[in-house]
């Protein structure tokens, strides 16, 4: 039985290796999958993890210094398991500082060196380095996924292909249903606010106080206001930190929450093309570690980190970055949005406009499961 071998390490990773391997399985229902994921990839059948997702997911050059032992173990952990299955192909999604280092190990490894491999969203050469876009190659890329229309002039070098983004086939949620399960007291006549620090581990530490304290201070304005925040999976060690000034949504419910959400604070990632796609306005924030902001100074490109206004012609979503991303900054800017429905009606028009773009006319699933099977020579008849 074929085995394709799946390196995802981050949440964002996991949601899109889950779709690959369903999208896979439809197409070939004996196929195999292990590698490193998290439980969304778990779920979707037929792989398993050889050890946690979490031990990769760490952001910043302190996290990375702080275990390095430990990614050093992990990562030739993944490449003994290379050398052992002799997999059909390897799949790395995202994480491609790590994903291009196990690539060039593997490519130059005599007893992996045949594998191919696929990298679904290559680096973000768009922001910064795009002359890292010239190294695919040489770490042994055979076929680049993207998500984003934007990103093929930087890949032309190379096999790549547009395969749209998985949020664009997702079901839309119903502020309705979200109020009869979790207000029906109330309904959508109370303003409701989303707080999103972000998956991580560092972000959830350092960005939720943050959030708390910008929700505060507006409640000062809005007594009315309910406060909302997911419950994601993985984040459990820290649910304790979350205030009972909060209401925590199953992620199960996540869609609905963003529906009938007012506004969301978020901590700048994946998550405000889901907002997008769901036109929930929204305010982006983010800060890093002081050495990480001075090389990601020396190396942005553009003046915009949110990905919904990189996307953008015109970029619309508030943003507040290192010393601006404060409880004051937040809290003037969130009080205009609340207190403007004008505000919100246009974002929420900006935000249909630009995900129409990541529509590749099928669904990010089947395109996926499409280019990766031909890349690897996978047919019906060569699975079993």
């Amino acid at each position: 039985m074929a085995c394709i071998f799946v390196v995802a390490g981050e949440p964002s990773g996991d949601i899109l290796g889950a779709e690959l391997i369903a999208g896979l399985r439809k197409r070939h229902p004996s196929l195999s999958f292990c590698g490193v994921g998290g439980p969304l990839m778990e779920m979707a059948g037929s792989f398993r993890s050889i050890f946690p997702m979490t031990d990769l997911s760490h952001m910043g050059f302190g996290a990375i210094i702080a275990r390095a032992p430990l990614f050093i173990r992990r990562f030739y952990e993944i490449v003994r398991s290379i050398e052992q299955m002799q997999p059909a192909g390897l799949l790395t999604i995202d994480s491609t500082d790590f994903c291009l280092r196990l690539g060039k190990k593997i490519k130059s490894n005599k007893k992996t060196s045949h594998i191919p491999r696929i990298q679904c969203v290559p680096p973000p050469v768009w922001a910064w380095r795009p002359k890292q876009a010239r190294t695919l190659v040489p770490a042994g890329t055979d076929h680049v996924l993207s998500l984003f229309p934007f990103e093929e002039p930087f890949f032309r070098h190379m096999p790549y292909s547009f395969v749209g983004h998985p949020i664009m086939s997702s079901p839309k949620g119903c502020a309705e249903l979200f109020w009869k399960t979790y207000g029906p007291q109330y309904g959508p006549t109370r303003p409701l606010l989303c707080l999103l620090p972000g998956s991580r581990p560092r972000e959830i530490k350092t960005f939720w106080p943050i959030l708390l304290e910008t929700s505060r201070i507006l409640r000062q304005q809005h007594p009315e206001l309910m406060v909302a925040t997911v419950r994601a999976p993985g984040t459990e060690p820290f649910w304790p930190l979350i205030s009972d000034e909060c209401l925590m949504i199953p992620s199960t419910d996540k869609h609905h929450l963003f529906a009938a959400a007012t506004l969301a604070l978020a901590a700048s990632g994946t998550v405000s093309i889901e907002l997008a796609y769901h036109g929930t306005p929204m305010i982006l924030g983010y800060k890093v570690p002081k050495p990480t902001e001075w090389l990601l100074r020396a190396l942005l490109t553009g003046n915009h980190v949110g990905l919904i206004n990189i996307l953008s012609d015109n970029p619309f979503v508030p943003e507040y970055l290192q010393g601006q991303f404060k409880p004051e900054c937040l809290a003037k800017s969130a009080l205009d949005v609340l207190n403007d429905p004008h505000i919100r009606a246009e974002q929420s028009k900006q935000s249909k406009a630009t995900m129409e773009q990541l529509w590749a006319g099928d669904s990010f699933q089947h395109l996926g499961a499409a280019v990766i099977s031909k890349t690897l020579g996978i047919t019906t008849d060569s699975v079993g």
